[in-house]
């Protein structure tokens, strides 16, 4: 007689081999809840066809996982970035694309972080003024750049100083070809007719083409120079550099003629109908041109 049934608890534990099951016998009802583990499956073994579309959320990917290579082209085109960081290598001389535009023709309100430095990305056109700063120095921080505290008369003496309120450490916006500095300063009376002699500096190296004298009675004066950041080469005669991407100082240094030609500075005499003196703060502006 035929055997049509064996009640499982006939079997021994073990006696069932993968050689005992029948092709295709256990289906997916013989298969309990949660019981398919790492283990059982084949290196390689899920393919695409398994996944079931939307289910690969964020928490399943590793950091790093997706590379550039595996983002399509319009991807990388609608993606919103916020910020940059480029290399050293990278930010010599290059221009950098965002959405196939150079970063000086546009994205305006933008920044670039350059070795740790923030500069704005801006709107502009051959010329155009990307960023002015201008103020009274008092101490003050405009966009980020720290603006000297002035709050005393100066008295040169027959050696260079550098002029109170002259100095500022500055790094212009992405896409600039020229900076302009000008330090504005009331030249006083001390004694004598006053003669004082004058130069820019940027990262204590003289640019030499600057020296200036000054002769005569009180006045304020304007001192006034464009640098070039685009140039062929680096000049110091012209305070000209292929590349400014990172923080430069500038400032003025001045001394008098001598002890018969002396000069002040912050200071105006008789001032209102007396012979009092008075404290006069100097101004420092700085403009970066595209």
């Amino acid at each position: 007689m035929p055997i049509s049934k064996i009640p499982f608890n006939a079997l021994q534990s073990g006696t069932v081999q993968g050689s005992n099951l029948a092709d295709g016998s256990v289906t997916s009802a013989k298969i309990g809840d949660g019981q398919v583990l790492t283990a059982k499956l084949e290196n390689e073994g899920v393919t695409s066809a398994k996944i079931l579309n939307s289910t690969v959320a964020a928490a399943d990917l590793a950091d790093a996982a997706v590379t550039d290579a595996k983002l399509s082209a319009a991807a990388k085109k609608s993606a919103n970035i916020d910020s940059l960081a480029l290399s050293t290598a990278a930010d010599d001389g290059d221009n950098l694309i965002l959405d196939g535009t150079d970063v000086s023709q546009t994205n305006a309100g933008d920044k670039i972080n350059l070795d740790g430095i923030d500069s704005p990305i801006v709107t502009s056109q051959s010329g155009q003024i990307l960023e002015k700063i201008s103020g009274v120095c008092q101490g003050q921080q405009i966009n980020g750049h720290q603006f000297p505290t002035v709050t005393a008369v100066q008295a040169l003496t027959t050696s260079h100083a550098d002029l109170t309120g002259s100095q500022i450490t500055y790094v212009p916006p992405i896409g600039t070809k020229r900076v302009e500095y000008e330090y504005y300063v009331l030249y006083g009376y001390a004694a004598g007719s006053m003669i004082g002699h004058f130069k820019l500096l940027v990262d204590d190296v003289e640019v030499t083409y600057f020296r200036t004298n000054t002769y005569g009675g009180e006045k304020r004066i304007s001192f006034k120079w464009v640098f070039e950041c685009a140039a062929a080469a680096d000049d110091t005669n012209y305070g000209a550099f292929t590349s400014w991407t990172k923080p430069k100082s500038i400032k003025l240094q001045g001394r008098e003629y001598n002890s018969s030609h002396q000069v002040e500075l912050h200071n105006t005499y008789y001032w209102d109908g007396s012979s009092a003196a008075h404290f006069s703060a100097p101004m420092l502006t700085i403009t970066a041109y595209s």
